[in-house]
């Protein structure tokens, strides 16, 4: 990780935007205070994606279990009363 002033940040985006590409993260600071981070798009992904994921399954667990059918015909069924839905 890098960083990287945020006056320097502006006169050298296009190496830095080479440089996160390649995988590099930068730490944009303005007075020496860290104001931004740029990261490539897939570095924090798969940590949430996980994260999402558990939390449904652990949702899910106190949910009755329910088919397709019944999801999909409950919510059609809900849709009109409350202006909401799927």
């Amino acid at each position: 990780m890098k960083e990287i002033g945020s006056y320097d940040a502006k006169t050298h985006l296009p190496e830095i935007l080479r440089a996160v590409e390649k995988g590099e993260t930068y730490i944009i600071t303005r007075r020496g205070k860290p104001v931004a981070r740029i990261i490539p798009p897939e570095a924090e992904a798969p940590e949430k994606v996980q994260h999402v994921i558990d939390h449904i399954r652990e949702r899910r667990k106190s949910l009755p279990k329910m088919s397709i059918q019944e999801i999909t015909s409950n919510a059609a069924n809900s849709s009109g009363s409350m202006g909401g839905g799927l």
